[in-house]
Formats: structure tokens, sequence, C-alpha cells
């Protein structure tokens, strides 16, 4: 009577034993063999598609995704929507990015964004309409004309000029961008400048000399070096000499001295 399903013999170790003491050493049937392209070929086509996907006896359902969009509140209508994938500086929720504006020659209306609208763009329905609207603002009528810098040497000559003209915004620019790079916190506009230098009417607070004997210069009372702010609340006017002598040292002038109108 043979064996039912799921049953051993009462022998089967020891057969097993001697069937792995048997084949101790036996090289095996396949080893040194490989099979012919004929053979993979019809191998792959065999497995083709049968394994793949769903049909895979080990399928779990596939990778699940996660859903990586933020959650925004709209700046105009106050209303929290997802914003597309990448996106991680989305103002305007999807119905409140595009306006509907007419043309500005013809009044059809026109769907284009809020933010092109408001940077001047996007208010002509078609180029014929752009030329028609924009050609009183050609040449000289137009607000950005500079003076027909069309060629390299005019550029420079304009900008050469400009500079000569406006070379204390363009220091004060200049000091501010070592500043930042430095590590100083805060800053200053030139205007608050001028008005702390009129305020000791441009007049050095150490050697009480006053401009334009002398040239008057921005002094951290703390220095940047040593933790300082560019804040102006920070500055005192100092002449070039003085503010060399001070060096790096942390003390305030501008509380011992009252401005004295003249």
């Amino acid at each position: 009577m043979g064996l039912r399903k799921g049953q051993t013999p009462k022998n089967f170790t020891e057969c097993q034993q001697k069937a792995w003491t048997a084949n101790r050493g036996r090289p095996a049937w396949n080893k040194g063999k490989s099979p012919s392209p004929e053979s993979r070929l019809k191998m792959s086509l065999a497995r083709k598609g049968k394994y793949m996907g769903s049909n895979h006896p080990k399928w779990k359902g596939g990778r699940k995704k996660r859903d990586r969009r933020r959650v925004h509140i709209c700046t105009i209508c106050t209303v929290s929507f997802l914003g597309q994938r990448g996106s991680g500086t989305a103002r305007a929720c999807p119905s409140c990015t595009y306006i509907t504006a007419p043309c500005r020659i013809c009044s059809i209306p026109v769907t284009v964004k809020r933010s092109e609208f408001n940077e001047g763009r996007g208010k002509f329905c078609s180029r014929g309409c752009a030329a028609k609207g924009l050609k009183r603002y050609k040449g000289i009528d137009s607000p950005f004309w500079k003076h027909g810098r069309a060629t390299i040497a005019n550029r420079k000559t304009y900008q050469r000029e400009h500079r000569l003209a406006n070379s204390a915004r363009y220091s004060h620019y200049s000091l501010t961008r070592q500043r930042r790079k430095a590590g100083a916190a805060g800053s200053h506009t030139l205007e608050q400048w001028q008005e702390l230098k009129s305020h000791y009417n441009h007049m050095c607070l150490c050697c009480k000399q006053q401009e334009p004997f002398i040239k008057l210069t921005e002094d951290h009372i703390m220095p940047i070096s040593r933790g300082g702010s560019d804040y102006i609340s920070n500055i005192q006017p100092l002449c070039i000499s003085c503010n060399s002598q001070k060096h790096t040292k942390a003390f305030a002038i501008i509380g011992e001295f009252t401005p004295i109108s003249l």
C-alpha cells in the first residue's frame, strides 16, 4: 500500500543519509555545460510575461507612492490647497492663479497669470494689439529711454558718468556687501548715514574737525570682527585718522557728545 500525500516512510532519514553518502564528490549533471542560444531564446520566450507584475507569485500590490505635495494657503482667498509636486513656494490656488482681463485695444477677454498681469505683461490679446498699444512708448517717448545707449561706447560712457555722479551711493553699496560677507547682522541706508552726519554737523566726534577739511567714515561702535551689527545704532561718524586709531576697540564717543546746532 502506497503512502498518502504528506506522509514520509519510516526509514526516510536512513535513505537520505545513504543517498548523500553515495553522491558525495560526484559532479553535478550540468556542471561545465551551458544552454545553446536557441535554448536560451526558447526559455526567455516561455517566461516572458508570466512572472512580471501582478502575474508574479510574490506580487504584493506594487509600491505605494507617497503624496509629496504640500498644503499651502492662498494669499488671495485664504483657502488651503495642495500644490504641485516640486512647488515649494506656491502662493495662489489654481482658481486665483489666472485672471481674465480685457485687451487694452480690442477689449477681448484674455486669460493671463495674475503675477504676469501685475508685472505689466499679458494686457494685450495679440502682438498686433501690443504694437498699437506700445507704439507711443518707443524711442524718446518711452519711460525707459536712456539717451540712446545702443552702442557699447555710449553704454560705457553712460556708466562712467553715472558712477561719477553717484560715487557715494556706489561706495555705500560696496561697503554693505563687504560687511555682509563678514557676517554682520542688519544694514542701514545711505540716507540714514547722511542724516547721522548732518545731526552732528558733519563733525568727527573724536578730533572735532568738520568736513570738507576731513572725510568722515562709518565707525562701528562694536566692531564687526567682535560680533557687532551694521545697524545705524551701531554707527558713529569718525574721520579716517581717528577711525584707524580706534581700530578694533569697542567704545562709544557718540554718547558723550551733544550736537550743537549752527
